[in-house]
């Protein structure tokens, strides 16, 4: 099984591959540029491949000029475990409207709460 895995190199460049061993190829990047740090490493939870996933990251990370660690790990850890978790406890688009109304209404009733003074302490 493959593992996805994020590599930020001695030269601030991001490396997102798929690897069985991670921290051989860390090594391997880390000769070649001086040093390198593993910034992610998971088994993808998702029911879509590890390529994808990588295609998907790699495609987000492009968006932004300078990706600093904190941001590739927070979108990694979202597109890995928080979003196959939300997409699998939500389930069909019927639940998520459901829910998505029970949001948006509990936060209208809240401000209608605080307008109405009620809420003031």
């Amino acid at each position: 099984m493959k593992l996805l895995v994020i590599i930020m190199d001695g030269q601030g460049r991001i490396h997102v591959e798929s690897s069985r061993a991670p921290d051989l190829r860390r090594r391997e990047l880390s000769r070649a540029t001086g040093m390198a740090e593993i910034l992610f490493c998971a088994a993808s939870q998702a029911p879509e491949s590890t390529d994808r996933l990588i295609a998907h990251l790699k495609a987000r990370l492009d968006q932004t000029d300078f990706p600093d660690r904190a941001h590739v790990r927070r979108l990694a850890l979202w597109l890995v475990h928080i979003k196959p978790m939300a997409r699998g406890w939500l389930g069909s688009p019927i639940r998520k409207a459901r829910v998505l109304r029970m949001v948006i209404g509990s936060r209208h009733r809240f401000n209608d709460w605080l307008i109405s003074g009620k809420g003031a302490a």
